[in-house]
């Protein structure tokens, strides 16, 4: 029997899945089950992502109640780094996915 959170992160690649390839992209799933990519994303112009998926998760801070729930956000091992990862949040309320860009800047979450 699978735990419940492992559930999940096979619901939250499956939606990531979904959403790149109706974006057009050749989508590749890792099958290792520590690999620090879960999901090679090929553009048809040749654009590369390299994700490591996981679920949203928000919380809300105490000096900034007034901006309400913010994306708990992930750190990427070094490794991933040095490989040029991103990470990609699923909503699974909503199945809507936020790829974060390199540098690691999104603006409000």
């Amino acid at each position: 029997m699978r735990f419940p959170k492992h559930v999940r992160g096979d619901l939250c690649e499956a939606i990531a899945l979904k959403e790149l390839i109706s974006r057009g992209y050749w989508v590749f799933k890792s099958d290792l089950t520590h690999s620090p990519i879960d999901i090679i994303a090929v553009a048809p112009g040749g654009n590369v992502l390299m994700l490591d998926v996981k679920q949203e998760a928000r919380r809300v801070l105490k000096d900034r109640k007034h901006l309400g729930p913010c994306r708990i956000h992930r750190v990427l091992s070094e490794q991933q780094k040095k490989l040029g990862v991103r990470m990609c949040y699923v909503n699974l309320d909503t199945e809507e996915i936020c790829i974060i860009p390199r540098d690691g800047l999104t603006g409000p979450s």
